[in-house]
């Protein structure tokens, strides 16, 4: 009972940003991204970019595109910095790629997205992207997932997420062969303040 008022609670974006707050999710994110940064970043792909909260982090001439399919989300996004390439659209569909015109090797990150798509849509997904992005790019994600040396603890906070496609490591491998992708896979856990494994992939094109 108290799981689905939670969950209705996050869709809006003040909640969603507080909660993500308190339990390091945004800390943990913005690490990752820092870590992204250390090298050159001219062009910035954000799936499922939510209010924009890794904007701070990227260089101020870094071109940044934005795709989200909560309008209320790129309100707030909207705020952050002016010149951003925010696009409401579902990342399994094709219409958003016709905004984008990359010409640059582009950075994209697809920080806890996964999960919420079926293998059917995260093939369309993976595929949208390869379409648009330049020889050179890389695609970054992270992921609750749920090993066999998860705690209680963690398996709970993966099974009671909003995203309900929370797979295994196998899982992921068998969509990524599909795609003819090598991606570099890393489970972590004690990322965050609450116990929840989470698997980082990278694709460099």
């Amino acid at each position: 009972m108290l799981i689905p008022i939670a969950h209705r609670m996050l869709e809006n974006q003040l909640v969603y940003d507080a909660y993500q707050t308190c339990v390091g999710s945004v800390k943990y994110r913005k690490n990752l991204v820092r870590k992204l940064a250390e090298e050159e970043i001219t062009s910035f792909l954000d799936i499922g970019c939510g209010t924009a909260s890794t904007i701070d982090l990227l260089p101020i001439n870094a071109s940044y595109h934005g795709i989200d399919i909560s309008e209320k989300y790129l309100e707030r996004a909207r705020g952050k910095r002016p010149g951003l390439n925010l696009i409401l659209g579902d990342v399994s569909k094709s219409a958003w790629t016709q905004f984008l015109n990359l010409e640059a090797p582009t950075t994209c990150i697809a920080l806890g997205i996964f999960h919420h798509l079926s293998d059917l849509e995260l093939k369309l997904m993976l595929q949208q992207c390869l379409s648009v992005l330049p020889k050179g790019s890389k695609i970054f994600s992270m992921d609750p997932i749920i090993t066999e040396s998860s705690s209680r603890g963690a398996k709970w906070f993966a099974e009671n997420d909003r995203g309900k496609y929370v797979r295994t490591l196998t899982q992921l491998e068998e969509i990524f062969t599909v795609n003819n992708l090598n991606p570099t896979i890393k489970v972590e856990s004690r990322q965050m303040r609450i116990p929840l494994d989470t698997v980082e992939i990278l694709i460099t094109l």
